[in-house]
C-alpha cells in the first residue's frame, strides 16, 4: 500500500485545513482528488459524521469540510514470492 496525505492533526491544524478549503483553495483540492480518484486511487481518511459548525448544509465543499484528515491511496496487494523461501533475497537485493 502507498499513502499519502494528512494525518494526525492538532485543533489548530484542523482549523487551517478548513479556512483553505473555505477558500478558492477548496475547488482545487476537489479537483486534485478527482484526478487521483479517476487515475484509480481511493481518498480517505477521518470524517465527521456531521458537518462542523457554522458550516451552511448547502456550502460547496461540506463533504472536505468534514475530514479531520485527509489520505489518498493505492493497494498493491501482496506478491505471491512475500511467502516464499526467496523473499529475503528478493527484499535484500
Amino acid at each position: 500500500m502507498l499513502t499519502g496525505g494528512w494525518y494526525s492533526p492538532e485543533g489548530k491544524q484542523i482549523q487551517r485545513y478548513r479556512d483553505a478549503v473555505d477558500s478558492a483553495m477548496g475547488g482545487e483540492l476537489e479537483k486534485a482528488l478527482a484526478v487521483a480518484t479517476k487515475a484509480g486511487l481511493v481518498v480517505g481518511g477521518e470524517i465527521m459524521k456531521t458537518r462542523p459548525r457554522g458550516i451552511p448544509e448547502d456550502h460547496p465543499q461540506r463533504e472536505l469540510l468534514r475530514h479531520r484528515t485527509l489520505s489518498v491511496s493505492r493497494e498493491y496487494g501482496t506478491p505471491a514470492w512475500v511467502s516464499s523461501r526467496g523473499a529475503l533475497t528478493r527484499i535484500r537485493k
